[in-house]
């Protein structure tokens, strides 16, 4: 297994789709939304390109403020958010998915992402429950309004459920990594996947 270390802010990773996502980016996770529009531009004067936020993080208003404040292009920005539990279904991320681009104040997404999968545990119906939000993802990624889409924190099972109905794979599968908490295994198994 290889993983690439990047070494500056403009390094990217390439995604199946063709898309470039810088390898390092500003994180927004428990940044007040009062404040994000500062650091958010603070972080792209200091030469971030790539901001990563949450619906459920209650800070996207802030992070598109941001972008706008920082006075680089849209097309240089490379944005990511997620999609929270509450609004999962096709019709639900569809209204998510616009939701999210109306508090950003943009006309896209370059990476939308599945925050947390439905899981057994919490509905013996998941498999079906997150087949149907990926097709909403599907669906808006068709329409232009996401350049990219994920999912974060899943699974080999639950992306292996996925694959039985998915048209398009996700192209990413953002997952917490650190010394304590490695999770090598899910890495080789998306990395086998084509799944950054």
């Amino acid at each position: 297994m290889s993983i690439y270390l990047p070494t500056s802010l403009t390094d990217c990773y390439t995604l199946s789709n063709g898309v470039k996502i810088p390898a390092i980016g500003y994180g927004t996770w428990q940044t007040p939304n009062d404040v994000t529009a500062d650091l958010v531009k603070t972080a792209i004067d200091l030469g971030y390109r790539h901001v990563d936020t949450a619906w459920g993080y209650a800070n996207e208003i802030g992070v598109g403020d941001g972008i706008r404040a920082s006075g680089v292009k849209r097309e240089d920005i490379f944005v990511t958010t997620k999609h929270w539990v509450t609004f999962r279904g096709y019709q639900k991320t569809i209204e998510a998915v616009d939701e999210s681009l109306k508090n950003l104040g943009l006309d896209y997404i370059d990476l939308y992402l599945v925050h947390w999968p439905c899981v057994e545990l919490s509905n013996p119906a998941w498999a079906e429950i997150n087949a149907d939000t990926w097709r909403g993802f599907e669906a808006m990624y068709k329409a232009g309004k996401l350049r990219s889409i994920g999912v974060s924190n899943y699974e080999e099972k639950q992306i292996e459920a996925l694959a039985k109905t998915a048209e398009i794979m996700p192209m990413v599968n953002q997952l917490e990594f650190h010394p304590g908490y490695m999770q090598l295994d899910n890495i080789r198994y998306n990395q086998q996947k084509g799944i950054l």
